[in-house]
């Protein structure tokens, strides 16, 4: 459910969180330099 997964990165991500790579909350987040989320960008 699209609608849900964006309400979810604003609840998992407050601002200064470190995402986890490979999870579906790194997509549309501000990666960190040296990230390692090259499959989220497609």
């Amino acid at each position: 459910k699209p609608a849900d997964a964006v309400s979810t990165q604003s609840a998992k991500n407050p601002p200064g969180a470190t995402v986890p790579s490979g999870t579906a909350s790194t997509k549309g987040a501000i990666r960190s330099p040296g990230a390692a989320n090259p499959s989220d960008d497609s």
